[in-house]
């Protein structure tokens, strides 16, 4: 019996070890997962799209680039703020 104690033991350090805890305990986890999937493809997307060029002479500015990327950062922020789309905070 003092080797299965042991084992237990073991297999609790493990686990948390491992962040598999993080997971079966954090009741939210698939909220959180959903909300930084969306937050994040939001991100990629409309910030390579402002990259993307339909004509070859008119070529976006990197001024233009850097503004859509920091409008979206601050839209997502606001998102945050009002709505609680996370229960982290930034």
């Amino acid at each position: 019996m003092k080797t299965d104690y042991a084992m237990d033991e073991v297999q609790k350090k493990t686990n948390s070890f491992l962040g598999v805890s993080d997971l079966t305990d954090n009741k939210l986890i698939w909220r959180q997962l959903v909300a930084e999937l969306v937050g994040t493809f939001l991100l990629v997307a409309i910030g390579v799209a402002s990259c993307i060029t339909i004509n070859a002479g008119s070529s976006p500015q990197t001024t233009s680039i850097a503004i859509c990327f920091g409008l979206l950062v601050g839209s997502i922020v606001l998102l945050e703020i009002f709505i609680c789309i996370d229960d982290n905070k930034i």
